[in-house]
């Protein structure tokens, strides 16, 4: 059950796919300031009039950026803060994909990737942070704040199609360790969540790309689909549940046993992710 939310939030990737029905999912279930940032300023738009719609006494911010912008991500955050008073949960989900094997791959292409899902996402982390630790610690229950990146399947098994990707994502989940564990007791918690495959628009055009490969894969998903966006959402919500901090939750039921896992295992390691990448996974302190 997603728990009631409260306060201020700021996400990356807001114009479409997770992002949006993050931010929709946010407004929901009770977050009252959301700062929203897209590099596609029609979609953000978007976004914000579907929250408005259902939701009319909500505050929106809306940044376009590019996340590779360390300058803009720096200026996106403080306004946020000077505007809200305080970010309680940030969510980074902005992310590229690029197909194609590591032969075929070009320099060009695997700095794109990488620049936009590791480096954008440290750059936002980081601001995040430094805001998050200027904050009023308010107690166990609340702490200075919440982080949720957003990694993916791929960050836990290999096997696919675009390196570049996969290791971007890889990436995620050991900033996301190295995070959580130095700023836990400063009242930080720092989460990632690991969907397999899922439909969002991103999803759609590598389906269009590699049609017999999506499907092929997705018949091994014991509920016979790819997950929804709002699947992904509910749980970048139950991220900031105050008792979870230095965790990953996988919906990597698209790869292995199932994508309903929603039980903790307590692993302590990602050696046995290819017998447990169903399940959530407990990050290495």
């Amino acid at each position: 059950m997603v728990s009631l939310l409260k306060g201020s939030a700021f996400l990356t990737g807001a114009g479409s796919g997770i992002g949006r029905a993050t931010a929709l999912a946010f407004a929901k279930y009770g977050v009252t300031r959301l700062s929203l940032a897209d590099h596609d300023s029609s979609s953000l738009a978007a976004t914000s009039k579907l929250i408005k719609g259902a939701h009319p006494s909500i505050q929106i911010l809306e940044h376009h950026l590019d996340v590779t912008d360390e300058e803009k991500v720096r200026t996106a955050i403080a306004k946020t803060a000077t505007e809200f008073g305080r970010i309680d949960v940030a969510v980074n989900v902005a992310g590229i994909s690029h197909s194609g094997l590591t032969h075929d791959c070009k320099t060009e292409e695997w700095r794109k990737v990488l620049g936009v899902n590791l480096d954008g996402l440290w750059f936002c982390q980081r601001e995040e942070i430094r805001q998050m630790l200027a904050q009023e610690d308010r107690g166990p229950r609340e702490g200075r704040g919440s982080i949720v990146n957003i990694s993916s399947v791929a960050g836990l098994v290999g096997g696919g199609i675009s390196p570049a990707y996969t290791a971007s994502k890889h990436a995620v989940i050991g900033l996301t360790k190295n995070d959580a564990s130095t700023y836990a007791s400063e009242g930080i918690r720092i989460n990632a969540v690991c969907p397999g495959w899922t439909a969002t628009p991103m999803v759609e055009r590598f389906r269009d790309q590699f049609p017999d490969k999506v499907k092929t894969s997705v018949a091994t998903v014991p509920m016979g689909r790819m997950a929804e966006m709002e699947e992904v959402a509910d749980t970048d919500d139950e991220k900031n549940d105050p008792e979870c901090t230095n965790r990953g939750l996988s919906l990597a039921g698209t790869i292995h046993h199932t994508a309903r896992a929603l039980e903790d295992v307590g692993l302590t390691s990602l050696d046995d992710q290819e017998e447990h990448t169903e399940a959530y996974f407990e990050l290495k302190r």
